[in-house]
């Protein structure tokens, strides 16, 4: 009884501390942005439904295309808490920091079985491994199909959405055990051991037939890449591919126009930061909520609202995410 009432007092708290900084972010994200009807943009964890909350921005998606893992759907059956998406629209009004969705895209990080006698505990972190990929899990993360990760089965099938630390490791926002796709293996990763025949991501072996042979040759040592197929039986964590694309790491952006970013600080450089392998620039303009300049450190999670311009992101505002405890 006292496990289950104090599970519900942290999901609780954590439910209201999302709202809050959703409520924070959408008081402080006009930050040089106007425009009745221009378009607008929103990277980052899906907060509340109602409308879509992400951001802090609020998306009316009545109208929205809603594309899930390459797949139409709607936002009822496709879209969960936790999951990160990319929202394209048009803002509503000056100084309203609400828009009209035009389309709503999600695509899973990864998708795999558990290797349950991985799974450690570190003061408020949990890692344990997917497909041969390291995961990490806090209290923000949001668990669906389960309650605990301890409940989870050596195989159990999950899909995970999250951000990539400078390691490239996930840190997971949302994770679902499902019994869709069984078998099957979704990655993403830095390529290593790299031969004619086969290529590690993590501690996955990706094999490929000979049909797909003239696209491996686009995937060298330290390429980041996108690999698809089925776990070949018998054989620990080897996948035989049926799909497998070099990707870029550096999140697509549009050219002069808003948009609400959300991730992990990858490096810190003289003027500002990289996320997303985007450099983002701080000036005298930049104001912080929620930190100073003095928090921006490797891996921490923040929100930038600001325009990409010639290959930089000019920030208008950063706001530091608060840990949940």
């Amino acid at each position: 009884m006292m496990v289950r009432l104090a599970k519900y007092l942290m999901v609780v708290v954590t439910v209201f501390g999302l709202m809050a900084c959703a409520q924070q972010l959408g008081r402080q994200a006009d930050g040089g942005m106007t425009g009745t009807g221009s378009p607008m943009v929103t990277i980052g964890t899906v907060t509340k439904f109602g409308s879509v909350i992400v951001n802090g921005f609020d998306w009316n998606s009545d109208k929205a295309r809603v594309v899930v893992n390459g797949r139409a759907t709607s936002v009822a059956k496709g879209l969960r808490l936790g999951m990160i998406v990319r929202v394209e629209g048009t803002r509503a009004v000056d100084g309203e920091n609400s828009g009209v969705a035009n389309t709503i895209q999600y695509e899973s990080d990864l998708i795999g079985p558990m290797n349950r006698a991985s799974l450690r505990t570190e003061g408020l972190v949990t890692k344990f491994s997917v497909a041969g990929q390291p995961i990490f899990v806090d209290r923000s993360t949001v668990l669906e199909g389960f309650d605990q990760l301890t409940t989870l089965g050596e195989g159990d099938q999950l899909e995970i959405s999250g951000f990539r630390d400078r390691f490239y490791a996930l840190r997971a926002t949302w994770i679902r055990k499902t019994s869709d796709e069984r078998d099957q293996i979704r990655v993403k990763g830095v390529a290593s051991d790299v031969t004619d025949k086969s290529f590690k991501v993590e501690g996955l072996t990706v094999r490929y037939p000979k049909e797909l042979a003239v696209r491996a040759a686009g995937i060298r040592e330290g390429t980041f890449v996108a690999v698809s197929g089925k776990r070949v039986a018998g054989e620990d964590m080897t996948v035989l591919a049926d799909g497998m694309t070099p990707v870029s790491v550096a999140v697509s952006l549009p050219e002069d126009t808003p948009v609400i970013m959300e991730g992990l600080i990858k490096s810190v450089t003289p003027a500002g930061f990289t996320m997303h392998n985007r450099p983002i620039i701080i000036g005298s303009a930049t104001s912080f909520a929620q930190g100073s300049v003095a928090d921006l450190r490797e891996d921490t999670k923040v929100h930038v609202i600001g325009r990409f311009k010639s290959g930089a992101f000019d920030a208008f505002k950063v706001i530091v995410a608060k840990q949940v405890n």
